[in-house]
């Protein structure tokens, strides 16, 4: 394990007044990079009877918090409607937009990558060099991400056109046509230009490494069309004034392409801009191209009686090409009640009771979400000896699955609605479960049929909690002052899971840290239950060991018994799923003043910090944690018994997923404040108002996490919550702005 010698440190300490030489680098400074985000948007509408029109321009230019990261956009929105006629009615909605992306090396990563780096590195010299570790025993891995930043530009630059045409035609009063056809076509063009980035020691002025061996240049193009046309034909009507019907129904049909080619060099000159004929090396490349289609009927009936009791019934038939050729179509059909119970005679005497809604519903929705082609059986490349030769030819690599069809889920809703003393205040309240089954899931099949598996609808899990909103107007005189408070519950349990329930997730030792099985909530962490250091000889010989144990080093539980740690001892050792999610907004408003206060926080549920594989990597390749600098040294210098030896070949067990690295994730941020002025203005046919306003957000967060972001995911996946593996880093950000009404 390299270690800085004492002599090192002493020499380090002795000229730290020569920062160049001897520099001690806080790299969230030096990467940090505090700027301007500036945005203007212009609207002019106007019209008459016969046509109206609204014509909107906007930039947004957001420098980004991070050197050599930033995003641009330009967009024009046009949206014209005319009347034809009496009967008919025409109108386009378009939004044309170019934006350009500029991102930072591992910006998934950085503040991982950041935290990794050596303090004895010089972010970049006076004349523009990089530096790299200097002190003797560092290694010089995972430093300078200000080189890798400039070493590899990545820049995106996308056009984006969004656009509906639609017609509406009524004949007699209510009976409506309606028609529109709408398309997102998306094209971008992003480059990677790996530049060799040398990183120096200036104290003997010799290169030590460069991020990149060479200048490398990749060229991504993707593009892709979605396109949609729907038809409804809807009828209202009244019967004795007290029935009132409403009828619907038409169809929908949707189609999505995309294409992606790759094509990249080696060998580039060493320009600033580099291009794809600079270089006499050979090219690489892939490519690749994909669609779906999907084709829906519907219909819907809402019927109420004398505007209190409520009846919605509707039915969708969907067909999808993902499907296989026997289960491309599923029927969804839904039905909803209410009574608005304060409307009965019966009710007037609650006088502090303004509203009472009770309202159930039962639906079934499909998820045609599963990815291209999973019912197809698939082609693969193998070599097979021909003529006493190998010979490469192709075969079939996966087996194809004819009644892969949708996954669905079954939901139920019970929920109420209640006003007092005038809506001064109100409650909604919701109870949900649903039931998600047909989960696409790879089940066995016998080896016989030359495969082991096939892709099917098999995976089932539950979803219940409850949902409140409440509203109140706290005071409604001149100083107005308003609350918003919603409250969220939720619960998940795994059902099935395949053939033989097997359990998704935490097979490996590292960076694989949820675990989905039946009868439990989805994605709970799955590890080793960390019990502390082996602080001495006796206690080591006492205890159960690993493979790599001895005294100083780490010790997990054993928790089958058997004296030795294992795979065998991993368990569940924390709950992404929060207990309860909420948020709160206050309005106030008092003569021409206004303002907002948002929060938002979450209750209960665990955070696993996967950084800690790395910043307490003991094996010397990393810059760690201050921590560290207590580990076990010997039995006269145990440390502070949280941090094992540094000996190499006993670091293993510490790198594993363990309890260690979980922690309670209780928090809350302020998301929001707001204080607007609107200037009065005296009747003029040229400005009709001026608001001028101030913001800031992300104040802070408090919370029981030590990280960066309580919020901060890995993955989006339901099955893999919770998981900190630093991202691009939460910006706290005042806004001055001026809206102006012409």
């Amino acid at each position: 394990i390299p270690v800085i010698p004492e002599a090192t440190i002493a020499e380090w300490e002795a000229h730290r007044n020569e920062p160049l030489l001897y520099p001690n680098t806080n790299w969230l400074e030096a990467i940090y990079n505090p700027t301007w985000r500036k945005e203007n948007n212009v609207s002019i509408n106007g019209g008459n009877d016969a046509f109206l029109f609204n014509v909107g321009l906007g930039f947004l230019n957001n420098e980004g918090i991070l050197k050599g990261t930033g995003y641009d956009r330009y967009n024009i929105k046009v949206n014209l409607e005319s009347q034809i006629n009496k009967w008919i009615k025409v109108g386009l909605n378009s939004n044309i937009q170019y934006n350009v992306l500029r991102e930072a090396y591992e910006s998934g990563y950085i503040m991982a990558c950041l935290a990794n780096s050596s303090p004895s590195a010089l972010p970049v010299h006076p004349d523009g060099r990089f530096g790299a570790t200097m002190a003797q025993g560092e290694d010089n891995q995972g430093n300078n991400m200000l080189a890798f930043n400039d070493g590899r530009s990545i820049k995106t630059n996308g056009n984006k056109y969004m656009g509906k045409i639609y017609i509406v035609y009524e004949p007699i009063k209510n009976l409506v046509f309606e028609g529109n056809y709408a398309l997102n076509n998306n094209a971008s063009f992003t480059k990677t230009q790996l530049h060799y980035t040398p990183m120096w020691n200036f104290q003997t002025e010799s290169i030590i490494r460069s991020p990149f061996p060479e200048n490398i240049l990749n060229q991504i193009t993707n593009r892709d069309l979605w396109q949609s046309f729907y038809a409804s034909v809807k009828y209202d009507f009244s019967l004795w004034d007290k029935h009132n019907v409403k009828v619907l129904t038409g169809f929908n049909t949707e189609k999505f392409r995309q294409d992606y080619s790759l094509i990249g060099r080696g060998g580039m000159p060493d320009f600033d801009e580099f291009q794809i004929n600079l270089s006499t090396s050979s090219p690489w490349g892939s490519g690749w191209a994909e669609e779906w289609s999907l084709v829906s009927w519907f219909a819907r009936l809402n019927y109420d009686y004398m505007g209190k009791y409520l009846l919605s019934v509707s039915f969708r038939r969907d067909g999808c090409s993902r499907f296989g050729l026997n289960a491309k179509w599923a029927n969804f059909p839904s039905v909803s009640a209410g009574w608005i119970a304060s409307d009965e005679s019966f009710m007037e005497r609650f006088d502090r009771l303004s509203y009472l809604k009770l309202r159930g519903s039962y639906g079934v929705v499909g998820n045609y979400n599963i990815g291209n082609y999973n019912h197809l059986a698939t082609i693969g490349t193998y070599n097979y000896v021909f003529n006493n030769g190998i010979a490469a030819g192709r075969g079939t690599s996966g087996i194809g699955n004819a009644d892969l069809t949708w996954e669905t889920t079954k939901q139920v809703d019970l929920g109420v609605d209640l006003g007092l003393f005038n809506d001064r205040v109100f409650l909604v309240y919701d109870y949900y479960w649903k039931k998600t089954d047909g989960l696409l899931y790879q089940i066995d099949i016998p080896y016989s049929s030359g495969f082991g598996n096939i892709q099917s609808n098999i995976g089932e899990f539950r979803f219940w909690g409850h949902e409140i909103g409440l509203e109140t107007k706290n005071m409604t005189g001149k100083f107005k002052w308003n609350t918003s408070l919603n409250l969220t519950f939720n619960r998940n349990k795994a059902m099935k899971l395949g053939t033989n329930n097997t359990p998704i997730g935490g097979n490996n030792n590292q960076e694989d840290y949820n675990r989905t099985e039946v009868g439990k909530p989805l994605g709970l962490f799955y590890g080793y239950v960390y019990d502390g250091v082996f602080m001495t000889q006796e206690e080591y010989e006492a205890g159960p060991k690993h493979a790599s144990s001895m005294v100083g080093t780490v010790r997990m539980k054993d928790l089958n018994g058997d004296n030795v740690i294992d795979n065998n001892d991993r368990t569940f050792i924390g709950d992404p799923n929060p207990d309860c999610i909420f948020g709160m907004t206050n309005t106030f408003s008092w003569k021409d003043f206004d303002a907002s206060i948002v929060f938002t926080g979450s209750l209960g549920g665990d955070i696993i910090d996967g950084t800690y594989e790395w910043t307490e990597n003991i094996d010397g390749v990393f810059n760690v944690r201050k921590e560290v600098a207590e580990r076990w040294r010997s039995e006269d210098n145990p440390g502070n018994g949280y941090i094992p030896r540094t000996r190499t070949g006993t670091t293993e067990l510490f790198r594993y997923t363990n309890s260690r690295w979980v922690f309670k994730n209780n928090y809350i941020t302020l998301k929001n404040i707001t204080l607007g002025y609107t200037i009065p203005m005296k009747s003029n046919p040229y400005i009709k108002g001026i608001r001028v306003y101030g913001s800031a957000q992300n104040l802070f967060t408090l919370g029981s996490y030590p990280g960066m972001n309580p919020e901060v995911n890995k993955n989006t996946s339901g099955l893999y919550q919770g998981v900190d593996h630093t991202t691009y880093p939460v910006a706290r950000i005042y806004t001055i702005g001026l809206n102006v009404k012409f």
